[in-house]
């Protein structure tokens, strides 16, 4: 069985501390039933969750006609539950009662406390609860009330005290990956393929295209996963449309600048979410994404020292992908 779970706010998709709490106890997470083989949950933030203050110089960077747009409205969603059961499937949608939208926001492996992840397992606890009792009948086979004393009794927050919790995080990851490497890897993708082109995963025929939680791939950082989610709205914008709707100016070349990664982030999210979708990419983002690229293979410097060489890799095939959509009539 799989546990996933993401935080949302009025500001970012996959932040806060759930997401590295779900790993943790993924790692651990015993079968319950046939019926239910992966549970997404997402804990959202309700109100709003402003721009930290040191981005401060930023926002008042942006042009006053357009500083309506630099603030997110702030996030009112209600409690949501969607059983898939051909897919064996549960999503729930589940308001947090712990965690600010500014924490929401800015927590992340690095400075998460083990006090953040205690919090964090409420958050899940109430969220399992609520989505199993509204989504799971008596003839499903899957045993609910097993499943949530399990998750109660699970020990793994009061082990291994004297370690940092990034390591533990990164070592639920680094078994994850080990697990999926071993499995069928297409299967534990979270892909409606019925609404993607036929040709999509012929061009983009590797597990990193499609993950929706590597920093590195189109759709796997804040922005790509936020362009992606919303792609009925965001498919049909230019990129400068893109960023006007997240609230700054690209066609200031100071802006592009200094929103230097965040520009290179939303042009391979359009290119990408095009590939998927309609098999193709439309001739100028294809370009500019190219030459993006190339200016990224130059500097790189938001990139991680461990990640350098597999980042330059995927900037070559990211570019010859690409390539094939200059060539044909606009």
């Amino acid at each position: 069985m799989k546990l996933s779970a993401f935080g949302r706010t009025n500001r970012n998709f996959g932040s806060g501390p759930w997401r590295a709490l779900a790993d943790m106890i993924e790692v651990d997470l015993p079968v319950f039933g046939d019926a239910i083989q992966q549970v997404w949950i997402t804990i959202y933030c309700n109100g709003d969750a402003p721009a930290p203050s040191e981005l401060a110089w930023l926002i008042d960077a942006i042009p006053k006609h357009l500083q309506g747009s630099n603030k997110f409205p702030p996030l009112y969603l209600e409690p949501k539950t969607t059983f898939f059961r051909k897919r064996k499937e549960l999503k729930i949608q589940f308001p947090s009662t712990r965690f600010t939208p500014s924490e929401g926001a800015e927590l992340g492996v690095d400075n998460l406390t083990r006090d953040h992840l205690h919090e964090a397992k409420l958050d899940l606890r109430d969220a399992l609860h609520w989505g199993l009792t509204k989504s799971v009948k008596k003839s499903d086979a899957f045993d609910p009330v097993a499943f949530l004393r399990w998750f109660d009794a699970w020990p793994g927050l009061e082990l291994n005290l004297h370690r940092p919790v990034a390591d533990l995080v990164r070592e639920a990851w680094s078994e994850k990956t080990r697990r999926q490497e071993a499995a069928d890897p297409w299967s534990t993708l979270d892909v409606s393929w019925d609404r993607m082109h036929p040709d999509a995963r012929k061009i983009l025929d590797r597990l990193e295209d499609w993950s929706q939680i590597d920093d590195l791939s189109p759709h796997g950082n804040d922005t790509g996963a936020d362009i992606w989610a919303q792609w009925s709205q965001y498919g049909r914008m230019t990129p400068t449309g893109v960023a006007r709707s997240m609230g700054w100016d690209a066609t200031s070349p100071a802006m592009r600048e200094t929103m230097a990664r965040d520009w290179l982030e939303i042009h391979l999210a359009l290119a990408f979410g095009h590939l998927k979708r309609k098999g193709s990419c439309p001739h100028g983002i294809a370009i500019a994404t190219i030459e993006l690229l190339e200016e990224e293979r130059a500097d790189a410097s938001f990139i991680s020292p461990e990640r350098l060489r597999d980042w330059h890799s995927r900037i070559e095939r990211y570019k010859s992908i690409l390539a094939v959509f200059i060539h044909r009539k606009p």
